[in-house]
């Protein structure tokens, strides 16, 4: 009797030990609130350039409902096909971050496909290899309401098996970055080294794949997620989106510009995700393993997972169409920027 309840308690203090305070969860909403979502809530300014020229008046309307609908089949996924839904969602996850973190202009097209899918997956798989235990409890909380926990494990075992494949992946794209940087110095030295030559963002690119390794090797899993997600990945975009569509001659004003068209589409996503995340906090928390715990944790962990499933579920429904809208966007500017080479030709 006395093994048991010593027994218990260890596995209390385990599931403690995972389970992140009040306080860091305060902060991670705050970041997702003031980051994560505006970076996304522009997606109408891309929109505009889709839709208005077949709905001229319309646009926006169409635009919303598509967008909606879209978001929509996902969550309706994850419960009629929660591992399968969280198999995709960490899939397209690794596509969508790594084609954002990887310059096509600076990567040969033969090593694109390889850069985009080691700097996807820095932040997903080595969380889930090297934390395996906090990960597969946030993966648990994803499925266990309307799938078998069991099944995450088969996830988390699939990404540790490919974490061979990553090692020679990553130490390609290191190597040829370096090697890059050595080219470029022998044949212009250091004196003509400046912030947008090739050779500082060959540097730039491998200081990068770097840090970020150690970031997501080193920090919990949702430090990693935390400063990736909402410091790194949305203010890249942020910046990226501002200068483009605004004003890339002065950055204040054109943040001020993206915060006023973010604004309407971040508030209405705040809204939503609250009412849901209230919604689950009172359902009944029930989850196999925990009766025992104290009142505290207890409640800490009901928070916990409907935190959980606001933020991941709901931010695989956002990924679908803003994928799409993301990459339709990039198509529309490579083709300008062919149209002014041909110009200029």
């Amino acid at each position: 009797m006395l093994e048991l309840r010593q027994r218990g308690m260890q596995q209390e203090r385990a599931v403690q030990d995972m389970t992140p305070t009040r306080s860091f969860l305060a902060i991670l909403v705050i970041s997702l609130s003031f980051l994560g979502v505006p970076h996304g809530a522009t997606d109408h300014l891309v929109g505009d350039k889709i839709f208005k020229h077949s709905f001229p008046n319309t646009w926006l309307c169409v635009f919303v409902v598509v967008y909606l609908a879209m978001m929509g089949m996902v969550i309706a996924s994850w419960f009629l096909a929660p591992v399968a839904s969280l198999a995709a969602f960490l899939f397209l996850s690794v596509i969508h971050w790594g084609l954002g973190d990887t310059e096509s202009d600076l990567v040969p097209l033969t090593l694109q496909p390889l850069e985009v899918l080691i700097r996807g997956s820095i932040p997903i798989l080595l969380p889930s290899v090297l934390h395996q235990e906090a990960v597969s409890q946030i993966f648990s909380f994803l499925v266990g309401m309307h799938g078998d926990t069991s099944s995450v494990q088969s996830i988390v075992n699939g990404m540790s098996a490919s974490m061979s494949f990553f090692i020679f992946g990553w130490a390609i794209c290191f190597s040829y970055h370096l090697i890059e940087i050595v080219r470029y110095t022998n044949a212009k030295g250091v004196k003509d080294l400046k912030l947008t030559s090739k050779q500082t963002r060959h540097l730039i690119s491998a200081v990068e794949l770097a840090s970020l390794t150690a970031l997501c090797s080193l920090c919990p899993p949702l430090v990693s997620f935390m400063l990736y997600f909402c410091v790194w990945h949305s203010c890249r975009h942020i910046l990226c989106v501002a200068a483009s569509t605004f004003d890339n001659s002065r950055c204040i004003r054109a943040l001020m510009k993206f915060g006023l068209h973010a604004l309407p589409f971040t508030i209405a996503t705040l809204l939503m995700a609250g009412v849901w995340y209230f919604k689950l906090e009172q359902t009944e928390w029930d989850q196999q393993g925990k009766q025992d715990s104290s009142t505290e944790l207890k409640s800490t962990l009901k928070k916990f997972d409907a935190l959980s499933q606001v933020i991941f579920v709901g931010l695989s429904a956002v990924t679908v169409p803003h994928m799409i809208v993301t990459e339709l966007s990039m198509v529309r500017q490579r083709a300008l920027e062919g149209n002014v080479d041909k110009v200029n030709q």
